[in-house]
């Protein structure tokens, strides 16, 4: 399961940071915790929130991974889920919060936006998402306590922990707003428009160098798998697993501003049910997932660890758009009508690093726009946090028909500032005293 070479190269960095960062007396020492169970759903009737109906098989487990993390009073939960998305969770955190000790505010969950999975829960007012029957609704319920369950394990399992974080690059991703002259504006192929390729990552170890988790971030849908109606954690999952095996502990992806931004290597149309279509698109999922992967190695292994006390401080916040009718969208989206769409945000702040969520599928312009402004340097952006509104396109998008600005739900003039105001406003909360 661990690859030796790689935990080992670990260890090796690790053991001179924890010879020399004597927790200072009267300190909070940072805890960290994790845990990962299988959550693929027994019955695949009914089921896949796009298109409707059933998946066809179980190609690869589809798991939740929680990281627990404690300092002092200040208590989090972060909840990878190998899911395209969550919806209204207000009911779940409040009942998570009373039974095991992490406020409301402090418990992020945040889906991968797996298209070969089921959606978390129903669909909030205002927003352009997935629909969701009563298969998904009863995965859901289901699910639930599973979760509850799982922060407590990860809780239980907290020991005082080391923390590094550092930046690598990485290109399995590109943007997909393509324009052809006979067809206009559409989904597709632009490598010429802008992409980020960087891949944030977090290691914490035990003091002793032991792998507790590893998240990372970066910014590509998991779809290379889509259409085949088979449940599999496609790209994300697959880069996960290979840290996982490679390195020991959990590894928990997160989504960036990938709104706008496709897997590399993908396929469309493809058929679950032709052989040749299945192979092709799980051999560029492995590839493209050992890439993602090896990547998160090198730059764990020599990411430095901090030394000394580290400060942990979170909030959350919601801000209201205005909406619009959306046109363009997949017919199992579905949209619950009302004046205004709640978007959720969230920050987390370790050290001098923000992690930051966003309940949308945002694109890269809002993310630029968010790196120029931020108050700290490294600030991490997660999306389909929490809930997912559907996409977030900047201001200047509107001129252009692209899919992301034609399926929003936001009407013009609102996204971009309450992203960037809102999440930067969280990250000065954090830093006061």
């Amino acid at each position: 399961m661990i690859g030796t070479m790689a935990q080992a190269a670990m260890l090796m960095l690790a053991a001179p940071a924890i010879a020399a960062a004597g927790d200072r007396a009267g300190e909070p020492v940072l805890m960290a915790g994790a845990t990962r169970i299988d959550i693929t759903p027994q019955d695949l009737q009914d089921i896949n929130p796009f298109g409707g109906g059933d998946f066809i098989k179980v190609h690869d487990p589809i798991y939740a991974r929680v990281l627990y993390l404690q300092s002092g009073v200040e208590k989090v939960a972060l909840i990878g889920l190998d899911l395209p998305e969550v919806g209204d969770m207000r009911a779940f955190l409040a009942l998570a919060a009373k039974q095991t000790g992490v406020a409301e505010d402090h418990i992020m969950m945040i889906a991968t936006h797996d298209h070969s999975a089921p959606r978390l829960g129903d669909v909030s007012a205002g927003t352009a998402a997935q629909r969701a029957g009563a298969a998904s609704l009863a995965y859901s319920q289901a699910l639930y306590p599973r979760l509850i369950a799982a922060i407590k394990v990860a809780r239980d399992a907290a020991v005082p922990a080391r923390l590094a974080v550092e930046a690598g690059q990485v290109d399995v991703n590109v943007n997909r707003d393509e324009y052809r002259p006979d067809k206009g504006w559409g989904l597709g192929y632009a490598p010429l428009r802008d992409s980020d390729k960087t891949v944030w990552v977090t290691r914490l170890t035990s003091l002793d160098g032991k792998p507790v988790a590893t998240l990372f971030n970066y910014a590509v849908h998991s779809t290379v798998t889509f259409g085949l109606k088979h449940i599999t954690g496609d790209l994300a999952g697959a880069a996960e697993r290979y840290v996982e095996d490679q390195a020991g502990g959990v590894a928990i992806f997160t989504m960036g501003a990938a709104g706008d931004q496709a897997p590399r290597v993908a396929f469309a149309p493809q058929d679950g049910q032709k052989a040749q279509d299945v192979a092709r698109a799980f051999q560029a999922v492995e590839a493209q997932g050992v890439m993602l992967g090896a990547e998160v190695l090198r730059v764990a292994s020599h990411a430095p660890v901090i030394v000394g006390p580290i400060r942990m401080r979170a909030s959350q916040k919601d801000v209201t758009c205005p909406t619009k009718a959306g046109s363009g969208a997949m017919a199992s989206m579905t949209s619950v009508n009302a004046p205004q769409v709640t978007v959720r945000l969230s920050a987390l702040q370790l050290g001098d690093t923000a992690y930051t969520g966003v309940g949308g599928e945002v694109t890269t312009p809002i993310y630029r726009h968010f790196q120029r402004e931020t108050p700290l340097s490294r600030s991490i952006f997660m999306t389909n946090v929490n809930d997912r509104i559907g996409y977030m396109a900047d201001d200047a998008s509107y001129d252009t028909p692209i899919f992301e600005v034609k399926g929003s739900p936001v009407a013009r003039g609102c996204a971009e500032q309450a992203v960037v105001q809102g999440l930067n406003a969280l990250i000065r909360q954090n830093m006061k005293p």
